[in-house]
């Protein structure tokens, strides 16, 4: 059994004490993670892949700040392997390391954006069957909209007035934002570290993987 290519990710939002509209972080990650060795009981069967961090929030003390498909690479990023002490055996897909691995958000308020560690949780049987595919999906999904920023005027040709008949209103952004009925599914990740969390914050993780696997 081997991993031939697989996807994970992750969509985390933290919003304020009793639904305190005036402060949100939402964060969406996501990794691309390459092929693998034939898997058994040793360390040292690595692969490599990719993290994509987008994210915004916001508060009414530090403003906003964002981070739109930033991405690193990490070779040998990651490694999987038979977990005999387990009963009954699983394999089981871990990172090397996360500790130092994080991502900038800009804005009013920049700060760095630590890459989240895999669910323990992210196993399955060393028995299934090759080729095929490992999905899972937490329950519910994620809270979170499509928000547009200010319309603007936008020419629909050359030479033309920005305010002509010609030019017509479009959004001038949009981002992803918690929103929603909060605690729609999810994990309750309020015990792990997260930018300027407020105490008494809601905070969920919503997962789903998929692993495909070759002989």
């Amino acid at each position: 059994m081997k991993i031939s290519s697989a996807t994970i990710d992750c969509w985390r939002q933290v919003t304020g004490p009793n639904g305190y509209a005036q402060y949100n972080d939402f964060q969406h990650h996501h990794w691309e993670i390459g092929s693998s060795g034939a898997i058994g009981t040793a360390l040292g069967n690595k692969l490599t892949y990719t993290w994509v961090l987008n994210c915004n929030g916001s508060d009414t003390s530090n403003g906003s700040w964002s981070a739109i498909n930033q991405s690193n690479t990490y070779m040998d990023g990651a490694q999987v392997k038979i977990d005999t002490t387990k009963n009954p055996s699983v394999v089981v897909l871990t990172q090397t390391s996360t500790a130092v691995n994080n991502l900038p958000a800009t804005g009013a308020n920049p700060h760095s954006v630590t890459e989240l560690s895999w669910p323990t949780d992210l196993t399955w049987d060393p028995l299934h069957a090759v080729p095929g595919t490992l999905t899972w999906r937490d329950t519910g999904q994620p809270g979170y909209q499509l928000t547009f920023g200010p319309n603007v005027w936008v020419p629909q040709g050359p030479g033309v007035p920005p305010l002509g008949t010609a030019s017509v209103l479009l959004p001038s952004s949009y981002s992803l934002v918690p929103g929603g009925v909060p605690g729609i599914g999810g994990r309750d990740y309020s015990a792990q570290q997260n930018w300027q969390k407020l105490a008494g914050s809601l905070d969920l993780a919503w997962w789903s993987w998929t692993i495909n696997l070759i002989a």
